[in-house]
């Protein structure tokens, strides 16, 4: 498109560069032989008609030649903003498949960081989380013009995010590195080119969980730059804190896994110990009766014998119990 915008542009060029002055030279010259008696007055007229003529072409081909650049530059500018909505859409629709494939945090922000530098248009963009406790925050993935780092490692204080509870509330912080105090996070962030960089909270459930950092030299941020970060912010809080809440109901799962194989154990023992306290009378039960059918039998009459054969059925009964 910018070749054909060229071409068809340069089309007016020769009207524009020799349109006007070809006139007024024909035109000067047709007058210059007026005065000196080699052209009528009839003549003179009809080419100060064309002189006329050619001005107004010369003028009609100006117009058009600012007017179509004027066009196609509106065109190119369309076509960039509707390249960067569609990366922006690829960025978010990556995520939503990460999600509904519940891959880790660490792979979704490693595989988002480097287009989304890409598309801000800054040397460096973070993925930041927050460890509240502890006033510190840690890299989940990082993006740099020469190398992208994936996973936990690097942290350093929470106070190079701006302040923590306007970010609670939604609002993004925009901090001027040359402000930061001396030590070696604000000379790495200077050697990397980050002179201004915003963060930008990401927020769940009402939970601030952490930050996109991005930035480079001391210009303004853009309306649609800080809009871009925002969406990408929302969708990888809800990534981490999907991640989170799996963790916790695969932790609890095992806390009850483990709960019930205790109670079993428990249980068995519990049971043994009872099973030991019972057959210790039972086997006496049982014995006795055995004794009695087996030395007192002639003494016994048969509703006697029919009593000690039912003590000694229910006396087994209870030991197989």
């Amino acid at each position: 498109m910018k070749k054909l915008s060229a071409w068809l542009v340069g089309g007016a060029a020769p009207f524009v560069i020799l349109g006007l002055p070809l006139a007024l030279t024909l035109f000067a010259t047709a007058y210059a032989a007026f005065l000196t008696g080699g052209m009528s007055g009839h003549a003179l007229a009809v080419l100060a008609v064309g002189a006329a003529v050619s001005a107004a072409l010369f003028a009609i081909a100006r117009a058009w030649q600012r007017a179509s650049l004027s066009a196609f530059s509106r065109l190119d500018q369309a076509q960039e903003a509707l390249a960067r909505h569609n990366d922006r859409v690829r960025i978010l629709h990556a995520i939503d498949r990460a999600i509904v494939a519940e891959a880790s945090p660490e792979t979704i922000a490693g595989g988002t960081i480097e287009p989304l530098r890409e598309l801000l248009g800054v040397p460096r963009a973070i993925v930041n989380l927050f460890d509240l406790a502890k006033g510190e925050v840690e890299w989940l993935a990082a993006a740099g013009r020469r190398r992208t780092r994936i996973g936990p490692g690097v942290r350093y204080s929470i106070r190079l995010m701006g302040d923590v509870e306007e970010l609670a509330k939604g609002e993004p912080q925009i901090i001027d590195t040359h402000a930061l105090p001396d030590g070696p996070d604000k000379q790495a962030l200077l050697a990397s080119g980050v002179e201004r960089y915003m963060a930008v909270p990401m927020i769940a459930g009402g939970e601030l969980i952490g930050a996109i950092s991005f930035g480079g030299p001391p210009a303004p941020f853009p309306r649609e730059q800080v809009a871009i970060a925002m969406e990408v912010a929302t969708q990888l809080a809800i990534v981490i804190m999907q991640a989170r809440l799996r963790e916790r109901i695969q932790r609890h799962s095992e806390e009850l896994e483990q709960r019930v194989l205790e109670r079993t154990r428990e249980l068995e023992s519990f049971s043994y110990s009872v099973s030991h306290d019972l057959r210790g009378p039972l086997r006496s039960i049982d014995g006795f009766s055995q004794m009695l059918l087996e030395e007192h039998q002639g003494k016994l009459d048969e509703q006697g014998r029919r009593h000690l054969a039912r003590i000694r059925a229910a006396t087994q009964r209870m030991g197989e119990l």
